[in-house]
């Protein structure tokens, strides 16, 4: 009789430690839910914000590269021969970029660090080119 009390006292702790241990865990899983959640909403977050902030300086590149087109000098023909394809590649880069950030969605989010770094650094790159081009112009 004593043994059964004292085997029947064990289970009951066991079984009370192990309910505190699963009562444990189940919340180690919500919040690593809750987690995961917020980490998906902030990566949403981040990604149209990437996407606004890329769709406006391709929208400002635009109105630069109009306005380089819009300009007249009294440069040589040859001169302005050169200067117009320029400007014509600087707007098939910016195109080409505005196409890129279009099908951004499509990029796999495993490749997504990638993307974006490369992507910056090409609309960075056209940026300095379009600043670039517009001072040399000026200086003829």
């Amino acid at each position: 009789m004593v043994i059964t009390a004292v085997v029947l006292t064990c289970g009951i702790t066991v079984s009370a430690q192990e309910d505190k241990r699963a009562a444990a865990a189940r919340k180690q899983v919500v919040e690593a839910e809750n987690n995961l959640n917020d980490a998906k909403a902030d990566s949403a977050r981040n990604f149209e914000k990437f996407v606004t902030d890329a769709r406006d300086t391709i929208k400002k590149n635009q109105e630069s590269i109009a306005e380089l087109k819009s300009r007249k000098t009294d440069a040589a023909k040859k001169t302005r021969k050169r200067y117009d394809k320029k400007v014509e590649e600087l707007e098939q880069k910016n195109a080409a970029l505005k196409e890129k950030i279009e099908d951004s969605a499509q990029v796999d989010s495993s490749k997504w660090a990638a993307f974006k770094r490369e992507f910056k650094h090409d609309l960075d790159k056209l940026g300095l080119a379009i600043k670039d081009i517009g001072v040399k112009n000026t200086g003829e």
